[in-house]
């Protein structure tokens, strides 16, 4: 490999690994000079819990109107997506129309059927060494730009997806909240307390709050704590 060919090799390579990753620090991950594509670190996003909890709400469906900004940008993505989708084709069949010709079949090989029949497919004989070189550097430039456009598209429309999920999620929880409050209010009975009211509005809120880890964890430490200390009396009786 030429050293020009080996400098725009570790440029794509750059390029690739921080569009894949989200990553700037190329420079410390191909210290070594020898890394490659098939390198590159992946996110498997089908191993994630949100994709394979058959709960999750990413497995569920969404519905929403033009009103709502997040599904016009998510609809919006989509189309992108399958209009360069067909771009990138019709630049690809360019190529080939330019390395490949028709030409008519020799007399052998004729046949009474229509003109199709009578054609075959051949190497375009007006090429040259640079032509050919030009259009391989072209096609290369076009099947990364590909890759690199499609794994942007996609990672916009899974952000977009996480956005419309987060809202919907909030929007459930002050209906929840909301539904709450309403129900405790047919149930309080007797003269008005606000001291009362304070401390149900405060328990349903704390309600609807997710658990933080640091809590979560702590919680689950003292219930093994707890554990441990009902083991050890019983073997002390």
């Amino acid at each position: 490999m030429s050293k020009k060919a080996r400098n725009a090799y570790q440029q794509d390579l750059k390029t690739f690994y921080k569009t894949f990753t989200g990553k700037n620090n190329f420079s410390a991950w191909n210290s070594s000079g020898n890394k490659k594509f098939k390198d590159i670190p992946l996110i498997a996003y089908h191993e994630t819990e949100a994709c394979k909890d058959v709960d999750s709400a990413w497995q569920k469906s969404y519905t929403g109107s033009t009103s709502n900004p997040l599904f016009v940008k998510f609809a919006d993505n989509v189309k992108n997506m399958m209009k360069n989708t067909k771009t990138n084709q019709q630049k690809l069949l360019a190529v080939l129309d330019k390395l490949f010709v028709w030409v008519d079949s020799p007399s052998e090989y004729s046949s009474s059927g229509n003109e199709l029949e009578n054609k075959m497919v051949t190497i375009n004989p007006k090429l040259t060494s640079k032509s050919l070189q030009t259009l391989v550097d072209q096609t290369r430039k076009l099947i990364i730009n590909i890759y690199l456009q499609c794994e942007r598209e996609y990672q916009e429309g899974l952000r977009l997806f996480e956005a419309i999920v987060g809202e919907r999620m909030l929007q459930n929880s002050i209906s929840k909240k909301e539904a709450l409050e309403a129900q405790l209010d047919k149930v309080v009975v007797g003269e008005p307390s606000p001291e009362l009211e304070n401390i149900i509005k405060q328990n349903v809120n704390q309600a609807l709050e997710p658990t933080p880890p640091a809590a979560a964890a702590a919680a689950g430490g003292a219930r093994k704590k707890k554990h441990r200390n009902r083991s050890r009396r019983k073997k002390k009786t």
